[in-house]
């Protein structure tokens, strides 16, 4: 699967990607094509707009040459830089501004002819590969042409470039996307992971009573005359692994609900205080068995506007952790102080937790040795976790030889 999403990432990444520079590069090959088209065309609009042989009323003078001969072959026009003509009302066709004889008059009639059917100034005459610009005057009317060479040799080259620069820019981005796509997905994959983790440790903590349940059935159903009392050892045996199958899905239950959105979650202003305060008093006999003193320091009159239940959930959950794991003999410390912007709640017990213990302590059904051996699913610490977070706060965790484990609870105050 995740093999997958990474191509789908590469593939549809790469297709915006292609999309966006082949547009930059059709854009750039356009614009080229214009630009030189409109240099083309000033330049024949500047050799219009000074005609050479004509009179100031825009009549060809004495020295004009003769009108050239109609002609039905063009296709042997030498590619000359430009030449223009004049033609007047009558359709006379003269040559103006020829400086040479590299261009036989035979040749001019059918491109006065294309220009003249245009109803454009200026424009292209593809058939004839030449680029006109013809203007009114007051005895008919003067075009200039060039040949289209220039604009259409501009344009290749442009296509060319734009081309290699495309591949280029694609293999370039492939490369970059392929390498960014492992960090991209590096999230998913994480979550895909503990997703696996998280379904095969609840199988397996699902496993362990509906095996015993089933064997205590077993025995049961072979011994059917056998009375009830008799049979008590295997009965209260299913109805402890049935408790706990109970407990792993409350919590199961507990966590997916943890995980929704914050907005679902019903804000009132709480007295932290108060409520802190009153969890530890109903915590301090199972403390007092293991021999185990709660040090409390609260400082009064906290409010805060949260959901109180997700508040208590993860205090419960960090005092239940903190007793459970300390030794006996030792001190639970819990603080709770505030600052103009935030509310800082402290839990302190005695046990040490090494490097790697403590990078996994919020995962799911993540349980070291020793807690292993005393019970519980691992799902306390991420359901706290999800729920500090839903309000939109954070809880973390630290922890020394010397001072043993803090857990804090960070809630903002807006």
């Amino acid at each position: 699967m995740i093999k997958r999403l990474k191509r789908q990432f590469v593939l549809i990444t790469m297709i915006i990607v292609g999309i966006i520079i082949v547009s930059l590069f059709t854009a750039i090959c356009v614009l080229t094509y214009n630009s030189q088209m409109r240099q083309a065309v000033d330049f024949l609009e500047q050799e219009v707009s000074s005609p050479l042989g004509l009179h100031n009323n825009g009549m060809p003078n004495e020295n004009m040459p003769q009108p050239t001969p109609p002609s039905n072959d063009f296709s042997q026009l030498p590619k000359i830089y430009a030449f223009k003509v004049y033609v007047d009302n009558s359709g006379n066709v003269y040559s103006l501004n020829m400086s040479n004889d590299d261009i036989d008059d035979t040749h001019i009639d059918d491109a006065v002819e294309a220009a003249l059917s245009e109803d454009r100034a200026s424009g292209r005459i593809k058939s004839k590969s030449l680029i006109y610009f013809k203007k009114l005057t007051q005895g008919g009317t003067i075009i200039a042409f060039t040949p289209s060479d220039s604009v259409d040799n501009a344009l290749y080259d442009t296509m060319l470039i734009c081309l290699i620069l495309c591949v280029l820019s694609l293999l370039i981005f492939f490369l970059l996307i392929e390498r960014l796509s492992a960090y991209v997905i590096k999230p998913v994959k994480k979550a895909w992971e503990l997703q696996r983790q998280f379904v095969a440790d609840a199988s397996h903590d699902l496993k362990t009573p509906i095996t015993v349940i089933l064997a205590n059935n077993d025995i049961l159903l072979s011994h059917k005359e056998s009375t009830v009392e008799s049979q008590e050892q295997w009965i209260k045996s299913t109805e402890g692994e049935a408790l706990k199958m109970k407990g792993l899905v409350t919590q199961m239950l507990e966590l997916a609900k943890a995980e929704t959105p914050s907005m679902n979650l019903a804000l009132e202003k709480t007295n932290l205080s108060t409520e802190t305060e009153a969890e530890i008093l109903q915590l301090e006999p199972i403390a007092f068995e293991k021999q185990i003193t709660i040090d409390a320091s609260i400082k009064e009159n906290v409010v805060i506007k949260t959901n109180k239940d997700s508040y208590l959930r993860i205090l419960q959950s960090l005092l239940d952790n903190a007793i459970k794991y300390s030794p006996n003999k030792s001190t639970v410390k819990v603080s709770l102080q505030e600052d103009k912007q935030r509310v800082i709640l402290l839990v302190n017990n005695a046990q040490y937790i090494n490097g790697e213990d403590l990078t996994h302590i919020f995962e799911r059904f993540y349980r070291a040795d020793k807690s292993r051996s005393e019970g519980g699913y691992g799902l306390g610490l991420s359901i706290a976790k999800s729920l500090a977070q839903g309000l939109g706060g954070d809880l973390g965790v630290k922890s020394s030889l010397d001072d043993g484990t803090t857990f804090a609870l960070i809630l903002k105050k807006k």
